[in-house]
């Protein structure tokens, strides 16, 4: 669901923060899991919350954002963004950029 979108929408933000306070290990953990999130959300997007549990309207809401038209591609512009203000980020994303078998 568009939770997922979400999540990695968070992960991107702490991985950010951990590699401004210069723990690269921490942000390597939580942009790996953005990027593996944004690959399997990224497969079947979903924008409506008919697959969120205990939502009950019979029409199903939709959700938006302006993180990335996919959840990669949102990853990859935060990534781009903070390059100079973060370059761990930048360098950790260098790494584990290549898609997840």
């Amino acid at each position: 669901s568009y939770l997922d979108k979400g999540n990695v929408i968070i992960l991107v933000g702490c991985a950010n923060f951990a590699a401004k306070l210069g723990d690269k290990e921490k942000a390597k953990e939580y942009l790996f899991e953005a990027k593996k999130t944004a690959e399997i959300f990224d497969r079947n997007p979903d924008y409506s919350a008919k697959n969120i549990k205990f939502y009950q309207k019979e029409k199903p809401a939709f959700s938006g954002d302006n993180f990335g038209i996919t959840a990669m591609e949102g990853i990859e512009n935060t990534v781009e963004t903070e390059k100079n203000n973060t370059p761990l980020l930048y360098e950790i994303w260098q790494e584990i950029k290549e898609p997840i078998a």
